[in-house]
C-alpha cells in the first residue's frame, strides 16, 4: 500500500469517527434528519447509481408500477442504505443489556433461536433488506451471538472497527474467502452463523427464480447446513416507524423427513427467496437496490445491464 493511499484510508477513518461522534451526541432525530439528506442527494447525484437502481425496480416490477413511483422508491432505498450505516454508529450510544427490549419487536421464532439448543448449530439466513447489522446485534442480546460472513472491506482501518462491531459478544467473523470452512468451525462447535447470500454470485452456476428472474445464487452453505442437519433460519431486521424501532421477523426452514441428500440444498435455498421476496413487498423500500443482482445470466441468456 502506498503511503498516498494509506493516508486517504486513514483520513477516511477519521472522518467516520468524526460522523459517528457527531450523530451519537445528535441522537436518533439528527440521525435520521442526516440520513434523509445524505440518501436524497445520493439518489440525485449519482446517475451510475440512480441507473443501477431504476433498472433493478424496473426488473423486479415492471409494468406493475409507473416511473415515478420507481423513482420515489429509489430515493427512499438510497436514504434507508445511508441510515443502517447511521444506526451502526449510534447503536452503542442507545441501546444497553437493560433497555435493548423498548427498541425491538420479535416474533415466535426468533425468540425460539435463542431458547433453544443448537447441537448441529445454527444458520440465519439473512439478506440485504431492513438493518441486518442491527438483526445480528440484537439476537446476541436474546442470548445467541452470531458469527457474520463478511466481505473484506478495501479500507484496513474502516475494516478492523468493522470487525470490532460486528464481534461485540466475543463472537468471531468469517471472512468471505474460505467462508465455507469457517462456517465448518463454528457450526461444528454448535454456534451460529449469519450470512447474506441475496448479491450476484458470478462463479456461480446455480440460478433460483428471485422476484420474477433468475439470479445467481451462492448455495454452498446451504449444502453445509443440510450435511450437518444444523437448524436453518431464515431472518430479516425491518426498521419500523421514523425512528429507532425495529421488528425481526423469523421463518424456521425445516427439511421434509423423506427428501433426498441431493435435493436438500435447493429446499433451503427456495424456501429462503421466497421468504426474502415476502419480507421485500412489506418493505421495498429497505432493500439495496443499488446492486446488481441479476448481473450474471444463466447460459445463452442476454445481459440485463448496459
Amino acid at each position: 500500500m502506498t503511503i498516498a493511499r494509506r493516508t486517504a484510508d486513514l483520513l477516511v477513518y477519521w472522518v467516520v469517527l468524526a460522523a459517528g461522534a457527531l450523530i451519537s451526541v445528535g441522537g436518533p432525530g439528527f440521525g435520521y434528519r442526516l440520513s434523509r439528506l445524505s440518501g436524497h442527494v445520493w439518489f440525485s447525484v449519482s446517475r451510475r447509481r440512480r441507473e443501477i437502481i431504476q433498472r433493478n425496480l424496473d426488473i423486479a416490477y415492471g409494468n406493475r408500477s409507473t416511473d415515478d413511483v420507481r423513482s420515489q422508491l429509489g430515493r427512499r432505498a438510497c436514504q434507508h442504505a445511508v441510515a443502517t450505516g447511521v444506526e451502526l454508529m449510534m447503536r452503542d450510544s442507545l441501546v444497553t443489556t437493560d433497555n435493548w427490549q423498548r427498541f425491538l419487536d420479535a416474533d415466535d421464532t426468533t425468540r425460539w433461536i435463542a431458547s433453544s439448543d443448537h447441537p448441529n448449530g445454527l444458520v440465519v439466513i439473512s439478506g440485504h433488506l431492513g438493518s441486518w447489522e442491527m438483526g445480528q446485534y440484537f439476537l446476541g442480546l436474546l442470548g445467541t451471538p452470531i458469527t457474520p460472513v463478511m466481505r473484506s472491506l478495501d479500507n484496513p482501518y474502516l475494516d478492523r472497527h468493522t470487525v470490532a462491531l460486528r464481534s461485540r459478544f466475543g463472537n468471531d467473523v468469517i471472512r468471505k474467502g474460505g467462508a465455507l470452512r469457517g462456517m465448518l468451525r463454528v457450526l461444528r462447535r454448535g454456534g451460529a452463523v449469519a450470512i447474506m447470500p441475496d448479491q450476484d454470485a458470478p462463479e456461480s452456476d446455480r440460478f433460483y427464480p428471485f422476484l420474477g428472474t433468475p439470479a445467481a445464487t451462492h448455495a454452498g452453505f446451504a449444502e453445509v447446513a443440510a450435511r450437518l442437519g444444523s437448524d436453518v433460519v431464515a431472518s430479516v431486521c425491518l426498521r419500523r416507524g421514523l425512528g429507532f424501532h425495529f421488528e425481526i421477523v423469523s421463518e424456521r426452514i425445516e427439511l421434509p423427513v423423506d427428501l433426498p441428500r441431493a435435493d436438500q440444498a435447493d429446499f433451503i435455498m427456495r424456501r429462503y427467496l421466497a421468504f426474502l421476496e415476502r419480507q421485500i413487498e412489506r418493505s421495498a423500500d429497505q432493500y439495496m437496490w443499488m446492486h446488481r443482482r441479476w448481473k450474471s445470466r444463466p447460459l445463452g441468456e442476454p445481459p440485463l445491464y448496459a
